[in-house]
């Protein structure tokens, strides 16, 4: 079964793994990007299944360009503003209210049957930040909005790691813990741990890793109607795997693939820091139910590793 899908964001992470994958499942895909933030060269891959558009104002023009007429079955709307998770709510609202308004509108006009996009786990642990709250006014604006089409997927995405084929975490500013990692790790500086008064195994934050092809993969499955969409109460599909992996545990697999020391200080407890963010448990257990079971948090992390030390596969 061939869809026709869109995917926005494609040249972020989660975004372009989707697209190559879709392609390579034999979808028919077309990839949107402003090229803002995303540094996954995906039109390299794709070749004119890629174009570079703004979807701030939806994606019909997009289509227009390159498929007039066509029907599409699935919008994976990747395309967002994250970074720093104090970053200006105006800007936020912007891009993940109305951005996400204007091409949800889109895919109801052409006819998609799945609107699948991201809200966030941040919202269990800092519920209080800008970033969260232009999130969760997103999951509230599509539940008000989807009542009578029933298409939107929300997707609560819990660490996301790995890489697939040289795809991983390659943007502009990048927060997340593992490129930061790399970064500091080639320039010789030293990664601040903010806060080892956590209740975790050593005092440090946790994350729950989750490799990004066990969750694409589970997505297309779910887009293709082969899985199982269990939703949690929120009504979001929360992707996880239950089981945390803290700052310190990260920095010794870190280690271990790279092969020499990581130089770490300890630093305050900054705002919106939270110790543990992990899937609850049964609905890791339907998400391995569905994929047939889900990889290792030292593999997502191995994975994505490689690639930001430039072991492209």
């Amino acid at each position: 079964m061939s869809l026709r899908m869109i995917v926005t964001g494609s040249r972020g992470f989660i975004g372009s793994v989707f697209a190559l994958r879709a392609i390579e499942r034999g979808h028919r895909v077309l990839a949107l990007d402003d090229e803002s933030r995303g540094e996954n060269d995906i039109a390299e891959r794709i070749g004119s299944s890629y174009l570079k558009y703004d979807c701030a104002r939806g994606i019909c023009g997009a289509l227009e360009q390159v498929a007039p007429g066509a029907q599409v079955d699935v919008v994976a709307h990747f395309a967002a503003a994250t970074g720093s998770l104090d970053r200006p709510l105006a800007e936020l609202l912007e891009l993940n209210v109305d951005m996400t308004r204007h091409v949800y509108q889109d895919a109801l006009t052409l006819n998609a049957k799945t609107f699948l996009w991201p809200t966030t786990s941040l919202a269990l642990g800092v519920p209080d930040s800008p970033y969260v709250e232009s999130k969760e006014r997103a999951l509230a604006m599509l539940k008000e909005v989807d009542q009578a089409a029933r298409i939107s997927v929300p997707l609560r995405f819990f660490n996301v790691a790995g890489a697939y084929k040289g795809l991983s975490e390659f943007r502009k500013q990048e927060v997340h813990l593992i490129p930061t990692l790399a970064r500091l790790h080639a320039s010789g500086e030293a990664l601040t741990i903010n806060g080892d008064d956590y209740d975790t195994v050593d005092g440090t934050p946790s994350r729950d890793f989750v490799h990004v092809l066990d969750v694409v993969e589970y997505l297309l499955d779910m887009a293709e109607g082969a899985a199982v969409v269990p939703c949690h109460d929120d009504g979001a599909v929360w992707l996880g795997t239950g089981y945390a992996t803290t700052v310190k545990q990260v920095v010794a697999l870190y280690e271990q693939f790279v092969g020499d020391d990581v130089d770490v200080k300890i630093g305050p407890r900054r705002a919106f820091d939270c110790g543990s963010l992990t899937v609850a448990p049964d609905q890791a257990l339907q998400f391995a139910r569905c994929r047939g079971g889900l990889a290792p948090a030292w593999m997502s992390i191995r994975d994505e590793v490689k690639a930001m030390r430039g072991w492209r596969a």
